[in-house]
């Protein structure tokens, strides 16, 4: 627990500087695709990295099969749904709830920038937004001295639907999908992709970051 919460604060410093992501994660990011794509090609499997997960049924059964449990995570890990929930259950090792329970939600200063690369389209206050819908209770153990940072559940976020209302607000938070998505919901219910900027515009203003090095 104490691992988790020491290495998403570390990860979200260096997130935060913009010279990092364009000088290293997305580079990176670019060459893993690179080669994924030509393995998967050379296998047959399509030339996209897209089409390669699709034919592997990657993003549901044929990724996710770990046959192993324990007192914590008790049931096998065969879909996305069981990955998750094994990931849930190592936030807290089956301790209980010391604390007070039900507070509000408290995102840690800097939690934003771990969503950065996964929503480079949302600014800071919508990716805390996203971090606040996902998260666990309060009251579990290192939850009053960790700042927020114990109750962040990072694969929840990262496998999120953020809806949107026509103002920027996030109005709901869907996860557990198959990739991350960003939608704007009008007052009639209908829903549209949101590429940056205003929500009720379908301008795209480039990435929001936040500019401090921790």
């Amino acid at each position: 627990m104490g691992g988790r919460i020491t290495a998403s604060a570390e990860l979200s410093a260096r997130l935060s500087d913009p010279e990092i992501i364009s000088g290293t994660v997305e580079p990176a990011q670019a060459e893993l695709e690179s080669y994924l794509e030509g393995k998967c090609e050379d296998a047959g499997y399509g030339d996209t990295l897209e089409d390669c997960i699709d034919a592997l049924d990657a993003n549901d059964a044929g990724g996710y099969t770990n046959a192993f449990t324990d007192v914590v995570s008790t049931s096998p890990v065969t879909d996305r749904s069981s990955a998750l929930a094994a990931y849930r259950a190592r936030m807290t090792y089956g301790f209980t709830q010391t604390g007070t329970t039900g507070q509000a939600a408290r995102v840690p200063e800097g939690g934003e920038d771990l969503l950065v690369t996964a929503f480079p389209t949302l600014t800071d206050a919508q990716r805390r937004s996203v971090l606040a819908s996902a998260e666990i209770d309060s009251g579990y153990p290192l939850d009053s001295s960790s700042l927020g940072w114990q109750r962040i559940d990072l694969a929840a976020a990262l496998s999120a639907k953020v809806v949107l209302d026509v103002h920027g607000t996030v109005v709901d938070v869907v996860t557990g999908q198959d990739e991350t998505s960003v939608v704007v919901r009008t007052p009639n219910g209908k829903e549209r992709p949101y590429t940056g900027g205003h929500a009720s515009s379908s301008h795209s203003h480039g990435r929001t970051t936040a500019n401090r090095v921790r």
